[in-house]
């Protein structure tokens, strides 16, 4: 901790270019938020931060974070909680964000939609994240590329809401979606045609006993008319017999792709 303090307090350039920390021990909340701050204050372009532990964010480190002008790259792998005051959030050089077991939380008396726009993103990932008393989330994310949604919930340590995810892109290439056990947000393409030339890849998997196979069914449905003018799409998971006709799917089977259902 001391090293981490003096490496910090003695480096007298006031940019970071790149910085990355990953925690096996448990530390003090206040020492984590102390740190995050200072690096979010040095105009730190990469962040990366790994923690085998639940460290949440404070007020503080949250402000630090949605304010940052020159953020291009946040990897945030751990269990933790942030707070977001505002509805619109704006980060106009992310082009990278990947996030693993992060729980945003929507402090707001009643559920709101909450709308990020990040103009350069090219890469979106979350795996078992949510968004607490959000009544949807929308992406403006005209330049994004690359895709991918996971969701287990044998892996997260919170109750998962149902929410939409609504995303605006001209430029989508591959998309991947993975659910288990039930759909737990459901995306919407705001221009399905802006996924022409992408590639998509779904697997829903749910407990045949559970009762929301059928719930789980009416999404997946739901799921695949998103991309129904795709070049490629494989489908592993909800049974097909509780979708409708695949004549009614309109998907063009392309010369050289393929289609696949399982």
């Amino acid at each position: 901790m001391n090293f981490v303090y003096r490496a910090l307090l003695l480096t007298k350039n006031p940019s970071i270019e790149s910085f990355s920390l990953v925690m096996t021990n448990k530390y003090d909340v206040y020492m984590f938020n102390t740190w995050i701050s200072g690096i979010l204050n040095r105009n730190v372009k990469n962040l990366h931060i790994c923690s085998h532990f639940e460290v949440p964010f404070n007020a503080h480190t949250s402000d630090s974070l949605f304010d940052s002008e020159v953020l291009e790259e946040l990897v945030l792998k751990m269990i933790c909680t942030i707070p977001v005051v505002k509805t619109f959030l704006h980060f106009g050089h992310l082009k990278c964000l990947r996030l693993c077991s992060v729980v945003f939380d929507l402090e707001s008396s009643s559920s709101e939609d909450l709308t990020l726009s990040l103009p350069v993103l090219e890469v979106f990932e979350t795996k078992n994240c949510t968004w607490f008393n959000a009544e949807s989330v929308t992406l403006r994310v005209p330049l994004l590329e690359s895709v991918l949604i996971e969701h287990d919930p044998a892996a997260v340590f919170y109750e998962l809401d149902s929410l939409p995810i609504k995303i605006s892109a001209s430029r989508l290439t591959k998309f991947t979606f993975c659910s288990y056990c039930y759909m737990v947000q459901h995306v919407l393409l705001l221009d399905p045609s802006s996924a022409h030339n992408a590639s998509a890849d779904i697997t829903i998997r749910c407990d045949e006993d559970s009762d929301s196979v059928s719930e789980t069914g009416s999404y997946a449905s739901l799921l695949l008319r998103q991309f129904s003018e795709v070049k490629y799409l494989k489908f592993d998971g909800a049974e097909v017999s509780i979708l409708k006709p695949f004549k009614t799917l309109n998907v063009k089977k392309p010369k050289h792709e393929f289609f696949m259902m399982k």
